[in-house]
């Protein structure tokens, strides 16, 4: 049985977006977050993170600090007994760390937002259905993921504030009005 779920961001959806986080302790989570995700836990939605961390290819951070800063972000949500499903991230960039010619990160792939990549490889191992699906994001990329995977998209105010040329099917102010549409 095919199941519906929301995508979501990470940094300016879930979390303060400050650029470039590089520890566990520059994640600090929106107020609303975790009551947020935990309405869509009851509601049956399988939550998903997908999030372009290229603090790995810029050599900022390494895969080990950022598996920290996503435990981080489990143990808060889960102090309101809310969960991600699961959380995906694209460590690449076609730049990253020109300093170091060989780092396997700097390069082109299918996972960065605005490709749609990890949202093809959570459809794949969750039996997703897109068209009962929905992406929340606060960037450009993050909507254009949402429409090349053919799922509603919601921009939300906080972090980048959806700014640009593509323009998702709903604005709202955060990522509780977002689940507001989501539940209706």
């Amino acid at each position: 049985m095919k199941k519906k779920a929301v995508f979501l961001d990470r940094d300016g959806v879930i979390n303060i977006d400050t650029s470039y986080i590089k520890s566990p302790d520059e994640l600090t989570l929106y107020p609303f977050s975790a009551q947020a995700i935990k309405q869509l836990n009851k509601a049956g939605y399988i939550v998903v993170v997908v999030t372009n961390q290229s603090v790995i290819a810029r050599n900022m951070c390494t895969e080990h600090t950022l598996g920290l800063i996503h435990k981080k972000l489990e143990i808060e949500l889960k102090k309101e007994d809310a969960y991600i499903n699961k959380l995906y991230y694209c460590p690449h960039h076609p730049d990253g760390d020109r300093e170091n010619k060989d780092n396997p990160y700097v390069k082109e792939c299918e996972c960065r937002k605005p490709k749609a990549g990890m949202l093809f490889q959570a459809k794949e191992d969750f039996n997703i259905d897109f068209s009962e699906s929905f992406m929340v994001g606060d960037s450009e990329c993050d909507i254009q993921a949402g429409i090349t995977a053919g799922v509603k998209t919601i921009g939300v105010k906080t972090g980048n504030a959806v700014k640009g040329k593509i323009k998702p099917d709903y604005i709202v102010k955060d990522l509780l009005e977002a689940i507001k549409i989501i539940l209706k």
